[in-house]
């Protein structure tokens, strides 16, 4: 059986998408969320349309971004940790098969 086409209607990506519009219409709300404003600084882009905590301190500013980097490197480390153990030994992390009943 041949499968139809991405982007034609008969394509299983596009049937779902039609049944579930919160697939489309999320991505749209997000990007115009945090747009960059040219009138703030770059990578600012939530400015006052999200009550986010902004640290006037100096001092607890740094501290708080250098928590924040050291959080994403070790979920980056995690990550890659996680694809090494599937490729050295070939067994999924996440088995995608559902445990028979």
């Amino acid at each position: 059986m041949k499968r139809a086409p991405l982007g034609s209607p008969r394509h299983p990506a596009t049937q779902r998408a039609t049944r579930e519009p919160w697939l489309t219409s999320r991505p749209r709300l997000v990007a115009s969320q945090f747009a960059q404003d040219p009138n703030l600084a770059p990578g600012d882009v939530v400015g006052d349309k999200i009550p986010w905590v902004r640290y006037s301190d100096p001092k607890v500013k740094e501290f708080k971004l250098n928590a924040e980097r050291n959080n994403g490197r070790a979920a980056m480390m995690g990550i890659v940790g996680m694809v090494i153990h599937e490729v050295l030994t070939g067994n999924p992390l996440f088995p995608l098969n559902p445990p028979s009943a």
